[in-house]
């Protein structure tokens, strides 16, 4: 496979996962999600960035965290259902 199919194969993978939905939001999500920003912004106190990129943001809801330590962030996924 050269770069271009594997791109491809990820891009179809992940579009079909999100295009019906979440697919990380299951039961309990709220809960683990909650505990893991609450973790993301302990890890990240005190410090600054100028810039941040986010690989794979998902729904994004790790990006307003990452935005208050940082001065630019950018948030990717290969999925364009993903938002």
């Amino acid at each position: 496979m050269d770069r271009r199919d594997i791109h491809r194969t990820m891009s179809e993978e992940y579009e079909s996962r999100w295009s019906a939905g979440d697919p990380w939001a299951g039961k309990g999500d709220a809960e683990h999600t909650a505990r893991k920003n609450e973790r993301q912004r302990e890890v990240l106190a005190g410090r600054r960035y100028r810039r941040t990129i986010e690989v794979g943001c998902g729904n994004g809801s790790l990006t307003p965290i990452l935005a208050a330590f940082s001065d630019s962030v950018l948030s990717v996924d290969i999925a364009a259902s993903a938002d």
